[in-house]
């Protein structure tokens, strides 16, 4: 049998001042995925230049997504806010791998985009 994957590793820098209200958000879409999906899908660790999200074999993208676009949209954070993830497989299955990437901007609906999707629209080219 095999073992399925979702990984990911992203950071979003955030200013020092704001640290307070980041725990506060985190404790809030914590709070909000557990009532919502039982669970929470990503660990999420502050340190004084940003916060870490990540998650080595189950991380929920779109948990991920409700975290960012609240950090963004609460604290102002400018720019363009990038998380990324990979589909793995333990054994070489065929279109078992993969991956993908969304991006965050303030006022703005998340991008997603996923390998597979993207290179078939770009065979159709």
């Amino acid at each position: 049998m095999a073992n399925n994957y979702c990984s990911s590793s992203s950071f979003i820098p955030i200013p020092e001042e704001k640290n307070a209200e980041v725990n506060i958000i985190i404790t809030k879409v914590q709070e909000h995925l557990q009532e919502k999906d039982d669970y929470v899908g990503f660990i999420a660790i502050l340190d004084e230049k940003g916060i870490w999200i990540y998650d080595e074999e189950k991380i929920d993208m779109n948990h991920v997504d409700v975290l960012v676009k609240a950090l963004v949209e609460e604290l102002d954070l400018p720019g363009i806010h990038i998380c990324s993830w990979a589909y793995t497989c333990s054994k070489p299955r065929v279109d078992e791998f993969g991956g993908g990437a969304f991006a965050v901007q303030k006022g703005k609906e998340t991008v997603w985009i996923d390998a597979i999707s993207v290179a078939k629209s770009l065979a159709k080219m």
